[in-house]
């Protein structure tokens, strides 16, 4: 079984601004100082010949912040990888990994140009095979991240509206 989330949000930028500041180590520093959660860190952001850029994010979430039978299920706090692959203006890959676990999370991201900006799309999946608590994970997975998701979009427009 997987779970799937599919967001979007829109920014009055062009989605060539958008690549640039959303894979930007500064940006990606400060937003994870702000909105990461204990022990956030940047682990790489690197960028090839063709100009793909592969960033790596990692973060952790409280164990006291999961629900009870997410916390019998894995001791201590969460902690989870995010590979961003951007492989153009217009996005690409994301996947992560909650380490330690059987979780993966996988997907797209996608930069479209909407009138006078651009609207940021993921699209991903979340399967977790672990008998009878498979379908309660993948959805407490999704909706974590669709949370994160809304605080850093917001921490993205603060970001953007900086002089």
């Amino acid at each position: 079984m997987t779970d799937t989330l599919e967001l979007q949000h829109t920014y009055s930028e062009s989605p060539e601004r958008m690549r640039e500041v959303l894979t930007d180590p500064e940006y990606l520093r400060a937003k994870l100082r702000e909105v990461g959660g204990q022990r956030a860190e940047l682990v790489s952001r690197d960028e090839d010949e063709d100009g793909t850029v592969t960033v790596v994010q990692r973060q952790s979430v409280p164990a006291d912040s999961l629900p009870s039978f997410a916390q019998s299920l894995v001791p201590g706090d969460v902690t989870i990888e995010r590979t961003e692959t951007w492989t153009g203006p217009g996005g690409g890959p994301v996947n992560a990994v909650v380490v330690g676990t059987p979780a993966k999370i996988s997907g797209t991201m996608t930069l479209r140009p909407h009138r006078d900006g651009v609207v940021f799309a993921l699209q991903i999946q979340a399967k977790v095979p672990i008998p009878l608590f498979s379908i309660a994970v993948e959805k407490m997975i999704t909706k974590n991240i669709a949370d994160v998701m809304e605080v850093e979009y917001r921490f993205t427009q603060d970001w953007l509206a900086r002089p």
